[in-house]
């Protein structure tokens, strides 16, 4: 028996990527399940700011699973409850939000990690085919990715720390969060020349340090264009954003179409 996590995006970004995935913001499985039939490097389920719960986020993941995809959950926070319950339904990883201080960070890493190297609580449920491969499960554990959203100022101040340290997996940047905490809620959505400089940043010294990084992106086109700069994983779209400019292409062409009527 095998347990039911898939660990390419680990072995892909051990390998200097790059690694491409898609959002899932839709709490029915459904949406999970159609995203992940495409054959993304990973599946993210954004659980920060959507209404997802244990049982949500396991129906994603089952719907993942369906197609064998690294699936990450970005938790709704940095605490050992959230990182818990996700792992052991069967993330690949966690992506930890707001992340600002290497003692943020580390800390998140420790409830990623069975001891002697943290303090995770070993019963892995779903994860371990339910208890059929647990051994199995154990033997490679180690390669859970705790990923890293830097979203703050004070993050980037403090960048060679949190990529110093042992077992981070990887960093993403948040560029709308970032934007606002530089001062610049007017420029969301946009490259700002004081963004890219600390994007730029954030890059130069995850480099540096060989750990791989990159951004959440709004589109295939901006995505490929931080892949240019030297990004080893972005995410470029969510099911929620292609089934509103869908349903805004066909009303679109409806309407023009009732013009000639």
């Amino acid at each position: 028996m095998q347990p039911l996590v898939n660990w390419s995006l680990y072995d892909k970004l051990k390998a200097g990527g790059p690694a491409v995935g898609a959002w899932v913001a839709s709490t029915d499985p459904t949406a999970a399940e159609i995203v992940a039939g495409h054959a993304w490097d990973f599946v993210l389920i954004e659980s920060e700011h959507v209404c997802f719960n244990p049982e949500s986020i396991r129906g994603a993941l089952m719907g993942i699973s369906v197609f064998d995809r690294p699936a990450i959950v970005r938790v709704p926070w940095r605490s050992e409850y959230h990182i818990k319950y996700a792992l052991d339904t069967g993330a690949a990883g966690v992506l930890v939000p707001r992340i600002e201080t290497p003692e943020q960070a580390a800390k998140a890493i420790s409830f990623t990690r069975y001891p002697p190297k943290g303090r995770r609580g070993f019963a892995p449920q779903r994860v371990s085919n339910y208890g059929r491969a647990t051994n199995e499960y154990a033997e490679k554990a180690d390669r859970v990715l705790c990923l890293f959203m830097l979203e703050t100022a004070s993050a980037l101040e403090r960048i060679d720390e949190i990529c110093g340290l042992d077992g981070i997996g990887g960093l993403l940047i948040g560029p709308a969060d970032l934007a606002v905490d530089l001062g610049l809620i007017e420029h969301v959505g946009e490259r700002h020349p004081k963004l890219q400089e600390a994007m730029d940043h954030v890059y130069a010294r995850a480099a540096e340090a060989g750990v791989p990084y990159g951004a959440v992106c709004g589109s295939p086109a901006q995505g490929l264009d931080e892949l240019r700069k030297g990004a080893k994983m972005v995410v470029v779209g969510s099911d929620i954003a292609w089934m509103r400019a869908g349903a805004a292409t066909a009303f679109d062409q409806v309407q023009e179409g009732l013009k000639g009527l």
